[in-house]
């Protein structure tokens, strides 16, 4: 799941009470699949299952989230095409209230 240009990743409320029935170690290792899943695209291989469920539900979330940064991406490209907002100057707007 790297993306260029894209450094960091969502955790999401809901999903505080299935990470706090992970224990300590469990977590620590659920935090680094996260952020190697995120920077590399490396998909764990857990042997637990608990960690695997929490895993696989912070991961369908996180790509929901990325497929929603890379949309806003590309309507930035488009906009940006089109040469973008029009100067205030040239619109008439002092800087000035």
């Amino acid at each position: 799941m790297a993306i260029p240009g894209k450094n960091s990743f969502l955790l999401f409320h809901d999903q505080r009470q299935m990470i706090e029935q992970l224990s300590d170690n469990k977590r620590g290792k659920l935090m680094l699949s996260l952020y190697n899943y995120s920077e590399l695209g490396i998909h764990p291989d857990f042997s637990d299952v608990g960690l695997n469920v929490a895993f696989a539900s912070i991961k369908a979330a996180m790509d929901r989230s990325t497929e929603k940064y890379k949309a806003v991406v590309e309507r930035n490209k488009r906009n940006g095409a089109r040469g973008g907002r029009t100067p205030r100057e040239e619109i008439g707007q002092d800087e000035d209230f």
